[in-house]
């Protein structure tokens, strides 16, 4: 709805094109300036996307003038291929770009396409990038000595787009997952530096530089809130302890799940099913704690709650340390005279997991990591707040920003766009500004491949948004000679259904749910372009045969397929944990599930009050607890071996299931 006038209100007769162009004095020809205000990491933890416990008061008020998209979703959530995506306005697969740990620049892989800011560099505007814009393991050009796609993009070379910065916030963490920095280390941290640089740019107070040209476009990008969680103390004052929420499905992954939902390798311990690798893997938990006292990310596993309170207060500080820095930058465009005639678009690269499912991080296609922060500001347009519901996806910022400037409009790109330098794969968002209850697509699409090293994965999870439910379906890639991707929709290795809103029960093989997983089928296989518009979905012909694989291939190898369903469990004999934590008793083979609590002066975990809980399970005679797996559940006739030797020492079971959590 319209915020600051009701919803009749009436919007002014003239046309679009006429209230962009009527900007004022300050205008370059008729052309406003753009602004553009990136975050790593930056999930809708924010006042006006509706999150409770955000401190954003910049970002709010500038929500107040601005188009707020609440249902907005990234292609592929991880920063560089997203970062590509969103700025082209096309999807992974048509950039062949889906990892960044090797070079997957797309100019190179893919096809020569236009950006946002080189469309408008292009059309006469002066365009410079200060801090991560780009991710420069996604767009380096190599081969002219420039990086983050650069000049192409770029009237200037980016400022501090590379890893300089970054080293000097991994040093004021100490490797630690988060931080609290003392003043004069907030004046020298990346993202002040980067937000100083940008607003010496603005102001004309940089001596090395002539003043900016008219029209221009400036893109800002700060490295909070991703790890490290290095924050001011005036940060961390605004979110007292006590007022951090945890979610109440953080104790488990979603029932039936399987393990490729979850996988994400990113180097080093890379094991099947962790999803919140980049937490336990570059990080410790504090200076104290030596490898995260065991924890290793795995499924249904999980930290601590006090640990979990600390961690999210520090990612709600790093939100609103970022908001500050927000406001200073458009501050300097105000005092340019600038603000009235300047488009703002505001953004988050990709989601993130604050313990949801027990996960943390990025990396998978769930909500948490595939919803994102998208706000957009034209002035005349925009005017008096509107914040609208309708799905939207990163792709369309492209052609909403070209409209926005009065360019004509982008063309939808066709199947094959290798060679078409300027077209898109998503749609204007302006409409909703009219008219925020509109539908301009009927579905969001992204994906997450297996593994996520390979620039040709052998597999693609891809999942299809639509308003009521999210499907997946996760299939074997094949590759032409140039790279494009084709999915083998007839092999499948897995696949999910989910119509509730935290994602917590996979009925994609209940019998009883098969014709609403065909038709979900349906839609996903019809793809993005069929999904554009308000036009109802047409008519489905039935699905061909579908080859089952046995298992996905995730990790360095094929994992052991889903997990099994927890067994049924008479009520009274068991509960389960409070933070998914089980210790295990070899002695008598009986189990043990109750709450950690980490004593004051302590880091280490204590489990008081034990209750044992499978001994009158028929389903489930023995639990054990292993340091790094959680609990195993096996057959009566499993027997234990105990290994003394190595850094994994621990009681094993031979003829183990999959690690469980204790049953519920």
């Amino acid at each position: 709805m319209r915020r600051g006038q009701g919803t009749k209100g009436a919007w002014p007769v003239a046309t679009l094109a006429t209230v962009i162009l009527a900007c004022g004095a300050g205008c370059s020809g008729g052309r406003m300036n753009v602004l553009m205000l990136v975050a790593d990491d930056l999930r809708p933890e924010i006042g006006c996307f509706g999150a409770s416990g955000a401190v954003t008061p910049r970002i709010d008020e500038l929500a107040k003038q601005s188009l707020v998209l609440t249902r907005n979703y990234v292609q592929i959530a991880v920063c560089g291929p997203t970062r590509a995506s969103v700025l082209t306005g096309r999807r992974p697969d048509t950039l062949h770009t889906v990892t960044h740990t090797t070079r997957t620049y797309w100019r190179e892989r893919a096809g020569n396409f236009t950006t946002i800011p080189q469309l408008f560099k292009e059309n006469g505007w002066y365009t410079l990038s200060f801090g991560k814009v780009f991710d420069l393991r996604t767009s380096s050009n190599a081969s002219a000595g420039w990086i983050c796609d650069a000049p192409y993009s770029w009237s200037e070379p980016p400022v501090f787009c590379g890893t300089t910065l970054w080293a000097l916030d991994a040093k004021m963490g100490g490797g630690a997952s988060h931080a609290t920095l003392t003043p004069e280390q907030e004046g020298v941290m990346s993202d002040r530096q980067i937000v100083n640089a940008a607003i010496g740019r603005l102001n004309g107070s940089n001596p090395n530089h002539t003043a900016l040209q008219t029209p221009w476009l400036v893109a800002v990008g700060v490295h909070r809130p991703h790890l490290p969680l290095i924050v001011p103390q005036f940060a961390l004052d605004l979110h007292p302890p006590a007022s951090v929420v945890l979610p109440p499905n953080r104790f488990g992954a979603p029932t039936n799940m399987p393990l490729a939902a979850t996988e994400c390798a990113g180097g080093g311990r890379t094991l099947p099913g962790h999803s919140s690798m980049e937490l336990w893997q570059q990080y410790t938990y504090n200076s104290s704690v030596e490898d995260w006292d065991g924890w290793t990310g795995g499924i249904n596993t999980s930290i601590p709650d006090p640990w979990a309170v600390t961690l999210k207060r520090y990612y709600q500080a790093a939100v609103s340390h970022t908001d500050l820095l927000f406001g200073e930058v458009l501050d300097a465009v105000r005092a340019r005279g600038d603000f009235d005639n300047t488009i703002v678009v505001m953004f988050g690269d990709h989601g993130w997991h604050l313990a949801e499912m027990g996960m943390w991080c990025k990396c998978t296609n769930f909500e948490p990591a595939t919803r994102a922060p998208l706000l957009i500001r034209v002035p005349g347009v925009t005017d008096a707040g509107v914040t609208s519901s309708a799905l939207s996806e990163h792709v369309d910022l492209l052609p909403t920003l070209a409209e926005a400037a009065g360019m004509p409009v982008v063309p939808t790109c066709p199947r094959d766009s290798a060679g078409v330098k300027l077209c898109t794969d998503g749609v204007s968002l302006l409409p909703l500004a009219r008219s925020p209850g509109a539908i301009v697509k009927k579905a969001a699409f992204s994906e997450w491949p297996h593994p996520f090293a390979s620039q040709q994965p052998a597999s693609i999870g891809y999942s299809i948004r639509t308003a009521t439910a999210r499907y997946t379906e996760w299939v074997y890639v094949e590759y032409s000679e140039n790279g494009t991707h084709l999915p083998q929709w007839s092999h499948r290795c897995a696949r999910e259904l989910y119509n509730d809103t935290t994602e917590s029960i996979n009925v994609a093989e209940d019998p009883a749910r098969a014709a609403d997983v065909a038709y979900h089928a349906g839609l996903l296989r019809l793809g993005w372009r069929v999904a554009a518009g308000a036009a109802p979905w047409p008519t489905m012909p039935p699905l061909p045969p579908t080859t089952v694989a046995l298992t996905c291939p995730v990790g360095n190898g094929p994992g052991p397929g889903p997990p099994p369903v927890p067994p049924t469990v008479t009520p009274g004999s068991s509960r389960r944990c409070s933070n998914a934590t089980a210790q295990g008793n070899s002695s008598d083979t009986s189990c043990w599930c109750q709450p950690a609590v980490v004593p004051v002066g302590s880091n280490n975990r204590v489990w008081p009050d034990c209750q044992r809980i499978c001994a009158d399970d028929p389903l489930c005679r023995s639990w054990t607890f292993s340091s790094n797996s959680g609990c195993f559940r096996h057959s009566t006739a499993a027997t234990h071996i105990h290994h003394t030797s190595g850094p994994d020492s621990k009681t094993t079971w031979s003829g183990c299931e999959h690690p469980q959590s204790c049953p519920t």
